[in-house]
């Protein structure tokens, strides 16, 4: 079996507005990185991708984008692309 890994820093540039609140507030700091983590395991003949992202939602669309993407770049099956939002 083989298995790569990779990851990428996400944390916005700027102030957004913070999901969960009664009204609009913006994030004032960053505590900690926001990242996107994937592993690819394959066993020769089966590849499968699993993908966590720090947000609190990931739209349907994009997934299927984001799903469509890897397939395409990485000889997978989109079907085979596991995304998870962690928040």
């Amino acid at each position: 079996m083989k298995i790569g890994t990779a990851w990428r820093d996400i944390t916005p540039s700027k102030p957004l507005p913070l999901l969960g609140q009664m009204h609009e507030r913006l994030g004032e700091y960053t505590r900690d990185p926001l990242t996107v983590n994937v592993a690819m395991l394959s066993d020769g003949d089966l590849k499968v991708a699993v993908i966590s992202v720090d947000v609190c939602m990931i739209p349907e669309a994009l997934a299927r984008r984001l799903r469509n993407k890897c397939a395409e770049k990485c000889a997978i099956s989109a079907d085979r692309v596991l995304i998870s939002a962690t928040h």
